[in-house]
């Protein structure tokens, strides 16, 4: 396993060493923002990120504002493996997620944009 560390992670654990009532709210959409706004704009014109989220709040981060950057979230995901026969509970399981949520979560597939690739997630013979 590879973990990356970034500006966002090392900040807060050096904050939290000098306190450690330090609040992490958001830190985790924070680097991830972090890290693949990074690896969009220094890789090369036909990288693709794929960020996988579950919390919303991602959407509203610079990364899901790049073109070059496919955005999925779970629920997108869920309905994915289930249009593709691999989860059949795929829908019981966004309804057990939602019914959690003050707001249910939409899917969410946003296929990232180069000059020669448009990435993918549901081939489109896959929906049904």
């Amino acid at each position: 396993m590879l973990i990356v560390e970034t500006l966002t992670g090392l900040g807060f654990q050096a904050k939290r060493a000098k306190d450690v009532t330090t609040a992490s709210r958001n830190i985790g959409e924070f680097a991830v923002n972090e890290y693949a706004v990074t690896l969009a704009r220094t890789c090369g014109p036909a990288f693709v990120p794929l960020v996988f989220y579950e919390d919303p709040d991602m959407e509203e981060l610079p990364v899901a504002k790049l073109k070059n950057v496919h955005m999925l979230n779970t629920v997108a995901f869920l309905t994915a493996l289930h249009r593709a026969g691999v989860l059949p509970e795929g829908p019981d399981l966004v309804a057990q997620i939602n019914a959690l949520r003050k707001t249910p979560m939409r899917p969410i597939d946003e296929p990232g944009r180069t000059k020669k690739i448009r990435s993918t997630w549901i081939r489109k013979s896959a929906k049904k």
